[in-house]
Order: C-alpha cells, then sequence, then structure tokens
C-alpha cells in the first residue's frame, strides 16, 4: 500500500496546541500529516492511528498526547 501523494491531499485538523498539530486527510482515513515544533512528519497505514500518538509522546516526551486522536 502506497502512501497518497501529499498535493492530493484535502486535510482536516484534528488536533492543535501551541507545538503539535495533527491532520488527517478528509479522503483517506489512514493518511495522517503531524506537525511537531514545526517538522511534518506524514503517517500512511492501517496502524497509524496508533502510530501518531506514539510518535507524539516519543517526540515530546509528554503523555498527554497519547489520547490526541481522540479528543473531543
Amino acid at each position: 500500500m502506497r502512501r497518497p501523494p501529499v498535493n492530493t491531499a484535502s486535510w482536516f485538523n484534528l488536533y492543535q496546541d501551541e507545538r503539535v498539530s495533527v491532520d488527517v486527510d478528509k479522503n483517506d482515513s489512514i493518511f495522517y500529516k503531524v506537525v511537531v515544533d514545526k517538522k511534518t512528519k506524514y503517517f500512511y497505514n492501517e496502524t497509524a492511528h496508533h502510530d501518531v500518538p506514539r510518535f507524539l509522546v516519543d517526540t515530546t516526551k509528554d503523555g498527554q498526547y497519547w489520547s490526541v486522536l481522540y479528543h473531543g
């Protein structure tokens, strides 16, 4: 399974604070764009919804991001 081209994605913001932003592609719910401290990383596959919070916690050393995709 190949990640779609970034320029074809239609991003929807799921979470944002002063340090982190998490977006999902409106057309593909397993394609995420994560920005931490102005550095962007993309996740694409069926485990992305687990990989995104794990990446955020590992990168920021802040456990609050375990629930970032369930923020509401």
